[in-house]
């Protein structure tokens, strides 16, 4: 079939793209975010929380020169709450990883020469003007992880199929919501990182490259980097191709004939994770700390059915289009059974390593702990729409479900943004009682709305008592 994204035939101002609506879905993308971002001002919304440990990186390094934080006491932030005393109780480190402050760094430095003396010191380095600029660049990362998912689906569907599958992950789920609103979370980063470690093992393994095992093991370092557990992604190159148990022997004889390319890439990975190692030494003196000390997986009492289906963030509940996701797993089994066992085992450890979290919820819209998970999902969910626009009947369902499911995520996302739907503490009563609803909505309505809500306020039960965790929300 081959590696369709080179430029062919000159056509309109020179150029033709081959495979045009794949391009024009990443473009409609673009087009959305960025029209949200301009008209629901969404790069003016408060820095609290996990955003703040995020982002506070940036200010920290390129205006107050203070890895301690102390200068965001200032901002009236809750730093308490994403910094962690260490051993010294004179020391604090921040608990949130410093990846995705890393691939935003350019964008910020740039702003950040370019603006005058006066406009930086207005609110320092947390004002609206550098939110917007790392938000546009949280947008060109999800646009080129597209681009590299494009490159890969099309050496295996058609391009009908490719942009149907950009179009619904990209307007259908709520890596739309982390791309342009609380784009400062580190999941559409993520997202981007996963889909450059798909492109460069689909490199590596199909179109036997070896040069790619650098940007391979690069992905990598960034990749826990950014967040740690995301490790789980290594199965990708690691399994890709395997079929049976006598593929086992032929990887590891490739491993060997090519291991001055592997410890290339091993080498690759430890500078990719180097800023993780390093800023904890800058700040403690030590090279690893343990920045979520007192927070527990429950190993022995994973929540799959409630990270799936609970209307408190349940994945399937908030992002329904990835049921065929889901489906296609089983045609990847049938079709394409190169690419089965590390998407089916990555789910499954995922999500199994997810809902073992005491926040098994992850408090947001949606379940946003799979957002990056969907540039792996994005194959099986190809291989399921490749079939059922083959089907004259089925066709017909697809073509109303899909509309219906981005129509949907675009609609619950404005009611986020405009607090409708509420932060935390959702439930089946909630989410009905707000269904439909658009903004304005009277205070009645509201006073209606928070009597339903069960909120999980006492945080050290969640994160340290067993029957708590069973027994919440049943």
């Amino acid at each position: 079939m081959g590696y369709n994204i080179q430029i062919i035939k000159k056509g309109f101002l020179g150029i033709r793209p081959k495979n045009p609506f794949s391009i024009f879905a990443i473009l409609v993308f673009i087009v959305s975010a960025i029209t949200v971002l301009n008209t629901e001002r969404t790069h003016k919304r408060s820095i609290q929380y996990d955003l703040a440990g995020y982002f506070s990186y940036l200010p920290a390094i390129f205006l107050e020169d203070d890895l301690s934080f102390h200068f965001t006491d200032k901002y009236n932030l809750d730093n308490k709450q994403f910094l962690a005393s260490t051993s010294d109780t004179t020391l604090r480190v921040n608990r949130y990883s410093i990846g995705t402050a890393v691939l935003l760094s350019p964008f910020y430095a740039f702003k950040n020469k370019t603006l005058p003396t006066t406009s930086k010191l207005e609110k320092g380095g947390f004002s609206n003007i550098y939110l917007y600029e790392v938000i546009r660049a949280t947008i060109i990362y999800v646009c080129l992880g597209f681009l590299f998912l494009r490159g890969i689906l099309l050496y295996y569907f058609d391009d009908i199929t490719t942009t149907l599958s950009i179009l619904g992950i990209g307007l259908g789920t709520n890596l739309f919501y982390y791309s342009c609103v609380d784009a400062l979370m580190s999941h559409a980063c993520s997202f981007f990182l996963f889909s450059v470690l798909f492109w460069s093992t689909f490199q590596w393994l199909e179109k036997k490259n070896k040069k790619a095992l650098p940007l391979l093991g690069i992905t990598m370092g960034l990749i826990a980097c950014v967040r740690l557990p995301n490790l789980i992604v290594g199965l990708l190159p690691l399994l890709w191709g395997i079929k049976s148990l006598a593929c086992i022997s032929e990887r590891a004889s490739l491993l060997w004939k090519q291991k001055w390319w592997i410890s290339a890439a091993l080498f690759c990975f430890l500078i990719g994770y180097f800023p993780q190692i390093l800023y904890y030494k800058l700040a403690t003196g030590h090279w690893w700390v343990n920045a979520y000390q007192g927070y527990s997986f429950w190993w022995e009492q994973p929540l799959f059915w409630r990270l799936m289906l609970s209307f408190r963030n349940g994945w399937l509940i908030y992002s329904p289009i990835m049921l065929l996701g889901l489906a296609g797993i089983y045609f990847t089994w049938k079709y394409y059974k190169e690419a089965f066992w590390p998407l089916f085992l990555f789910l499954i450890i995922n999500i199994y390593v997810l809902s073992s979290w005491w926040c098994w919820w992850y408090i947001g819209f949606g379940m946003r702990a799979m957002v990056e998970a969907l540039a792996l999902m994005a194959f099986p969910f190809c291989v399921c729409i490749s079939i059922l626009i083959k089907r004259k009947f089925l066709r017909w369902f697809f073509a109303l479900f899909f509309s219906a499911c981005i129509y949907l995520n675009l609609f619950q996302t404005h009611q986020y943004i405009y607090a409708i739907m509420p932060w935390d503490g959702m439930n089946k009563e909630t989410y009905f009682h707000i269904f439909g609803k658009t903004n304005p909505v009277d205070k009645e309505f509201i006073l209606t709305r928070d009597s339903l809500i069960n909120y999980n306020l006492d945080i050290h039960k969640a994160i340290n008592d067993k029957n708590y965790r069973w027994e919440h929300l049943k």
